[in-house]
């Protein structure tokens, strides 16, 4: 990762942490996850950029682990990004959906 920053290569960056983070959160390393995804949420936002649909979606997928209410929101968040690719709508519509029928549960 430092190799990016040193390039100016911010965004592959972000990639590569989310990455990282998606992987923490398939070994079942929760904290750890959480803590890389809401990091790259809010260098997003703090920066004046819209939040990424991928790190929003890890950080539902870990807070529905947890059991925490605010997934649905997360959830909900997610859809409305990703749904905007179409490349994504077209090859993945089931985890699309998925978000969307998450988005919509009952607690």
């Amino acid at each position: 990762m430092w190799f990016r920053k040193g390039k100016g290569q911010a965004r592959r960056e972000q990639m590569a942490r989310w990455a990282i983070g998606r992987t923490l959160r398939a070994l079942n390393c929760i904290p750890q996850a959480l803590t890389i995804q809401e990091k790259l949420l809010d260098e997003r936002t703090s920066a004046g950029h819209e939040a990424d649909g991928l790190v929003v979606e890890e950080i539902a997928e870990i807070y529905h682990l947890l059991g925490r209410s605010e997934a649905k929101s997360y959830f909900a968040q997610a859809y409305r990004l990703l749904v905007l690719d179409p490349n994504l709508v077209h090859n993945e519509p089931a985890p699309i959906m998925r978000l969307k029928e998450l988005s919509m549960s009952a607690d």
